[in-house]
């Protein structure tokens, strides 16, 4: 599974597609990008898919800790600064965001941010 490195943790992801429109899945609570395979493997020709293991789920490895785990509440500020470190490592500027639960919840705060800035 493909990551990126970050000051904070690694975050996984999963990529299908080779198109030029970037569609981010973002999961729900208690999930992993996993959620989404069925989706990924479809992807239409136009797009490229990206699912990454939101904060605190999946694969994620936490650099700050010695055991992997949380020290502190996620708050959606960490998961929107999360998302903008991934795409910036990805080189990628303007995305189509779909979330599922809790990764739908939050999309509102992340169109705010430097995602939609770029």
């Amino acid at each position: 599974m493909p990551y990126i490195d970050t000051p904070e943790l690694t975050i996984h992801y999963r990529m299908s597609g080779a198109g030029l429109t970037p569609i981010v899945f973002l999961h729900g609570n208690y999930a992993s990008a996993r959620w989404w395979e069925p989706l990924l493997a479809c992807v239409p020709g136009a797009y490229r898919a990206l699912a990454p293991d939101l904060r605190g789920c999946g694969s994620r490895e936490h650099h700050t800790t010695r055991t992997g785990y949380l020290t502190r509440r996620i708050i959606i500020n960490d998961l929107v600064l999360d998302l903008e470190r991934l795409l910036s490592g990805l080189e990628i500027e303007r995305v189509v965001l779909l979330g599922h639960s809790l990764g739908g919840g939050w999309w509102r705060p992340a169109t705010r941010s430097a995602i939609r800035k770029r």
